[in-house]
């Protein structure tokens, strides 16, 4: 008899961005004011999610990217932003990584302008230019 096979990060991608996204957006909305506050979504849900924000520079000269991680262990889940110098986000990415596996997904339409107006919320608030200088520290 055959044990189950665990699936790899590449069959259980599409889902895990198809979730992710769904309730982000749903946070989202009630955050800025186009839902209502559920039982299971306030205006706080939105700064509650997810682990943290944080900036990853490279030392192999491949750029940096901003990481917002929202779980991490067995499987860990994130969205990378690429930006230029200025901080204008070129590129957002989907990862999703588990033990010696791993799997990513490009962001476009909706989804990329939902975590574009996202990204771009920290970046005018000043929380991008502090991310890179705490980088600095370590």
């Amino acid at each position: 008899m055959e044990s189950a096979r665990e699936k790899t990060c590449e069959e259980q991608i599409n889902d895990s961005l198809e979730n992710t996204i769904s309730y982000i957006r749903e946070m989202w909305e009630v955050y800025i004011g186009q839902s209502p506050e559920t039982d299971e979504i306030t205006e706080d849900s939105f700064h509650e999610y997810g682990l943290s924000l944080e900036y990853s520079s490279s030392e192999d000269g491949e750029p940096g990217f901003f990481r917002y991680l929202l779980s991490w262990g067995g499987p860990s889940s994130e969205f990378r932003f690429f930006t230029d110098p200025d901080l204008c986000c070129y590129r957002i990415e989907y990862w999703f990584l588990d033990w010696f596996d791993g799997a990513s997904r490009r962001l476009y339409d909706s989804d990329k302008d939902l975590m574009l107006e996202i990204f771009d919320m920290w970046r005018d608030c000043g929380t991008l230019e502090y991310l890179i200088e705490q980088s600095r520290d370590y």
